[in-house]
């Protein structure tokens, strides 16, 4: 092997263990909290990460805080916050901050609204108007173990 392919393969190496290091100390952290812009882009994706192995993935605990902001991250394979509360008539923003592709779907339409994203890409955004009451359960998807729900209030 020449010392060029020695050196990419020690980088490479390097890059794998420091991802994993960060992986593991955002493990459990559920105190980072987030706002984001609603601008949207537009997205030809590459979606191989989509079907990526999730039991390998570290599943933080979701935030429970309920927030009268209108903004929700995707992040270290959570929403966040996990429970938004809303007023009837509000706009909320979706916005991939993860390096994998996720989606926000519906875990059920009883509410007669649907929550349906198509692939969101790192810096992808989804908007949704809530115009009746309830609460709307959600999932990613592809990573069926991220689950959230926003609250929509009178």
């Amino acid at each position: 092997m020449s010392k060029r392919g020695i050196a990419i393969l020690v980088a490479v190496i390097a890059v794998l263990a420091v991802g994993g290091v960060v992986a593991l100390s955002n493990r459990g952290d559920s105190t980072k909290s987030s706002s984001s812009t609603s601008s949207t882009r537009s997205s030809d994706t590459d979606t191989s990460m989509d079907t990526m192995d999730t039991s390998t993935q570290p599943t933080p605990a979701p935030s429970t805080t309920q927030s009268q902001g209108n903004a929700v991250a995707i992040q270290d394979f959570a929403f966040s916050p996990a429970t938004l509360t809303v007023k009837k008539g509000t706009t909320v923003t979706w916005t991939n901050k993860d390096s994998a592709s996720h989606t926000v779907t519906s875990d059920d339409d009883a509410t007669g609204e649907k929550l349906d994203s198509k692939v969101l890409g790192n810096g992808d955004s989804y908007s949704m108007t809530f115009t009746a009451t309830g609460t709307y359960g959600y999932h990613c998807a592809l990573h069926p173990n991220m689950t959230a729900k926003v609250i929509v209030t009178e």
